[in-house]
């Protein structure tokens, strides 16, 4: 787990916060607190927790199948990790 912490006397009055950088395939874990000119509240929220996406897993080899003077290549798609898959590479050596 990476541990991100806030510097102390960083404070916002926006109810939403950006972390960047983040590593992949990470734990995180956060909590939030609120603050007004009589104090800090009691307690933090419950803590949430989450993973970073990772590249997608490889796929598995793919099947094709000769139709006439054309070459169709088939194959799963992998787990994405989270993050749709954008674009596949296909590589077709003599």
């Amino acid at each position: 787990m990476t541990d991100v912490k806030g510097e102390e006397g960083d404070y916002d009055i926006t109810t939403e916060y950006t972390v960047l950088d983040l590593t992949p395939n990470e734990l995180y874990k956060f909590k939030v607190r609120a603050r007004n000119v009589h104090g800090w509240s009691s307690e933090f929220s419950n803590e949430y927790e989450f993973h970073t996406s990772t590249r997608p897993d490889t796929p598995v080899a793919a099947l094709t199948a000769l139709e006439n003077l054309n070459l169709r290549i088939e194959w799963v798609a992998p787990f994405d990790n989270y993050l749709p898959i954008s674009a596949y590479k296909i590589v077709i050596a003599d």
